[in-house]
């Protein structure tokens, strides 16, 4: 949300004075829903979803690189006065 209202695509408002407020500004002036469209066209992305699903698939069908430490398994491995767990 704070994306959106930094780039002057949304509006932000806590309390409901605020939202009418908001409103009433909006009723006086209509240019503003219009401004509000045009800075959201600045940053939308229509195929978000197909390219996050995409991007996705392609990571499941690639062959994990045993090489890379993010693929190490880390559960219980733990030393203690230079000797596993297991043996003290």
């Amino acid at each position: 949300m704070s994306m959106l209202t930094s780039y002057g695509a949304a509006f932000h408002v806590t309390t409901s004075r605020e939202l009418v407020d908001l409103l009433r500004q909006i009723n006086h002036y209509p240019e503003t829903t219009s401004a509000i469209l045009v800075n959201a066209s600045f940053i939308r992305r229509p195929r978000a979803a197909i390219d996050i699903a995409k991007a996705t698939l392609d990571l499941a069908k690639r062959a994990p690189d045993h090489l890379d430490r993010r693929y190490k398994k880390h559960f219980m491995r733990f030393y203690f006065g230079g000797k596993p767990a297991h043996i003290r």
